[in-house]
């Protein structure tokens, strides 16, 4: 924050330092702090040399973090109008609405807005959105390449780092290089929960479980963590342990509201037990053929995932 602070001292009229400073605050747990710094912005001179983009960006992030159980829905519509205000000219927004749509059914909000944002600004700062686009379109392999050539133009973006560990380890079981992808992201001091917890997932399925179970968040920072715990004791030979954590992890996320997240849980459960040697059922198998047809494409990757580690186990679905 220091650092943030007197790099402000010098660049005062920086409305991007200004916000940053915000998100460390926010970060930090002090949602209180990082609002008020950002209302003061609004009143006061700083805003005078403002473009729109800067504008729509300050006030949505006073918008979200104003909203204290903001769902991802409602800040993908916030996203798009704020980019409809200001005529596409803000990638930072361009970004956050890429990194909150949920299913298929956004895709054509993402198709217009990537068309109408590639009238402004060059295509490799739209890697964000280009990423989204080919997920929901269930092209993978375009998503695999396209997260590879996000981290490396960004190198300190979390949300690059965050999406190349899962497309590696996930979609394409190479765990050892999504281990190493988010080690030397967490080197750079890129905090993230869930860039700790793809990595911890990566090193577990790379036969590292103690280097995971020292990366792994902290359980009530995390939704999924509790379900890569329990990955981290499975692989350690304490199946059933691991399972129940599963199981537990699925269990809170009910309880929450988030039968999604819940039902995903599952399926790494299912993922998690073909691992380590467990046969599924007939009515696991018939439900993840069943989940085939789904429109989240976070499903799709893990029956993809689970179909690798069964045949591995010279299973066929």
């Amino acid at each position: 924050m220091k650092a943030i602070d007197h790099l402000i001292s010098f660049h005062p009229d920086d409305l991007r330092l200004e916000r940053a400073a915000a998100a460390v605050l926010l970060d930090s747990g002090n949602r209180t702090r990082a609002l008020r710094r950002l209302r003061r912005l609004k009143g006061s001179t700083k805003l005078h040399d403002a473009t729109p983009a800067e504008r729509e960006e300050l006030n949505l992030d006073i918008l979200l973090m104003s909203e204290q159980r903001i769902t991802p829905s409602r800040a993908f519509d916030h996203a798009i109008q704020a980019l409809e205000r200001c005529d596409y000219r803000s990638t930072a927004i361009a970004s956050l609405l890429a990194s909150t749509a949920r299913t298929s059914n956004d895709l054509p909000v993402l198709e217009t807005a990537y068309t109408e944002l590639s009238n402004h600004h060059e295509r490799t700062t739209l890697l964000a959105v280009e990423h989204s686009l080919a997920l929901f379109r269930f092209d993978f392999d375009r998503c695999l390449e396209v997260s590879d050539e996000w981290v490396q133009r960004e190198p300190f973006s979390t949300n690059a780092h965050i999406t190349a560990t899962y497309m590696l380890a996930c979609y394409a079981g190479r765990y050892k290089e999504a281990a190493r992808v988010g080690l030397a992201a967490l080197r750079r001091d890129i905090h993230s929960d869930a860039l700790r917890n793809n990595t911890a997932f990566a090193l577990a399925m790379d036969a590292r479980p103690d280097q995971a179970a020292r990366i792994l968040p902290d359980l009530s920072e995390c939704e999924f963590a509790l379900a890569t715990a329990g990955l981290i004791e499975a692989i350690r030979g304490n199946i059933d342990t691991g399972i129940k954590m599963y199981e537990e992890c699925a269990n809170q996320l009910r309880t929450a509201g988030r039968d999604d997240a819940a039902e995903l849980v599952s399926l790494y459960q299912a993922h998690a037990e073909v691992t380590v040697g467990k046969e599924l059922s007939e009515v696991w198998i018939n439900e993840l053929a069943e989940r085939r047809k789904s429109e989240d494409p976070r499903f799709e990757i893990a029956l993809i995932a689970i179909q690798r580690e069964m045949t591995r186990a010279r299973i066929v679905i």
